[in-house]
């Protein structure tokens, strides 16, 4: 064989290596105990497709009846008031929907050491198992982000576009839609990821690994209460004008700022929302960018393998807290010890304890929204109306820890 015949088998080699790799890598996004507990991807794959179709095609079916008949003959000014506030809750509702995928998939959004131990003694190039990651990568968050936002994509730029309009000025708004929702779902996700690469790859990893473990918990917690306070989402928006007004803070008005932009809206405000939208895309994409080629490094590093296999310690503090209510509140030594069994093994099993904490998740954010909406109402509210809509807290955040534990002693 001359020179040319195996530079050009070592190109389909590589080509080969890299095509399985990422099919590979994308499989092991959905091979996981906390969607996939059965290990059947493609049964999965089907079940998770169905979930996020679902709100999606529910919306654009109202979508279509609210502006093709209750909203056909309304003032422009009204019409275009339920045009923003539907954007800026698509926006949302991606935001939020490819946040809850991220936290699905957190130990699985860096490059992982099981992976790292059985390809790297193999003949594959570092670079070529390094592209098969990040495009498995980008392959989950297009495949998700299209299947959350495929029948609005269609149905509300047509909805919401005038008469008049031509063909091309319609398939320039589909493209941006498509792109604003796109860019705003890519945000949480990158940023998912710079946020899971920074408390991971830095000294002191086992500490910082519950660190990581209580961001996923309160990242969890965020999204859960932000789906509750979606329909308040309107509101926000009415107040985007206004002087130092708070709500240009909120990620997705960043993003509608974006929308309305692209659609040829020359408004000042939006065109300042535009910005920051763009900004912190670039900022979430460099960050996360640095920490995978900072991830990618470490695992290749020898002293790696050795760093996992430390068992840590259990803390000081949480085993003192276990002692003291189980002595406090348990008289019996037989359920003294199964306490300490059921603490022990819940806090030792990450899915038990990710299904315990989005129950707690639930029951907080449940909590705050109800809480809000006792003294929303109020100008001044008084200590004893704080204190009354405080009083049903424990019961709902025992109702759903119960709940809760009732369903991870089932799994």
């Amino acid at each position: 064989m001359n020179k040319g015949s195996i530079a050009r088998a070592a190109k389909y080699e590589r080509r080969n290596q890299y095509h399985l790799l990422w099919a590979h890598f994308f499989k092991r996004f959905l091979h996981n105990d906390l969607i996939s507990p059965q290990g059947e991807t493609q049964i999965t794959l089907i079940h998770i497709l169905s979930v996020l179709t679902v709100p999606g095609f529910l919306f654009a079916y109202v979508a279509f009846k609210k502006y093709f008949i209750y909203l056909k003959s309304t003032p422009p000014m009204i019409r275009m008031a339920a045009t923003l506030s539907d954007q800026g809750l698509l926006i949302a509702f991606s935001m939020i929907a490819m946040g809850f995928l991220a936290i699905l998939e957190w130990d699985a959004l860096l490059p992982e050491r099981r992976d790292f131990a059985v390809l790297t003694p193999l003949p594959i190039r570092r670079k070529t198992l390094l592209g098969a990651k990040v495009t498995a990568l980008l392959l989950f968050l297009w495949f998700f982000t299209t299947a959350i936002n495929l029948f609005p994509a269609l149905v509300l730029p047509w909805a919401t576009a005038d008469q008049a309009d031509s063909l091309i000025t319609l398939l320039w708004r589909i493209a941006v839609h498509l792109v604003s929702v796109g860019v705003a779902s890519t945000f949480v996700f990158f940023s998912c990821v710079t946020l899971h690469g920074l408390l991971v790859n830095f000294p002191g990893r086992h500490s910082l690994d519950r660190v990581s473990r209580a961001a996923q918990f309160l990242l969890l917690l965020l999204l859960v209460q932000a789906l509750f306070l979606l329909p308040q989402l309107s509101f926000a928006i009415k107040t985007l004008k206004q002087t130092d007004s708070l709500a240009a803070y909120l990620p997705p008005l960043w993003y509608l700022g974006l929308y309305q932009t692209l659609l040829g809206n020359e408004d000042p405000v939006y065109r300042s929302l535009a910005g920051t939208a763009l900004t912190a895309l670039g900022l979430s994409f460099a960050g996360s960018l640095l920490v995978y080629i900072f991830s990618f490094r470490e695992r290749l590093s020898p002293w790696t393998e050795a760093r996992e296999y430390q068992s840590p310690s259990v803390p000081r503090a949480q085993a003192w807290v276990e002692t003291f209510l189980s002595r406090l509140t348990i008289r019996n030594e037989v359920e003294q010890a199964i306490f300490h069994f059921v603490i022990k093994t819940t806090l030792r099993s990450h899915k038990h304890r990710l299904y315990l904490g989005a129950y707690a998740a639930v029951g907080l954010a449940f909590s705050g929204v109800t809480t809000l909406a006792s003294v929303r109402w109020v100008e001044e509210a008084t200590l004893e109306q704080i204190q009354s809509a405080l009083l049903p807290v424990p019961l709902i955040l025992l109702f759903f820890l119960l709940v809760g534990m009732r369903y991870i002693f089932t799994i």
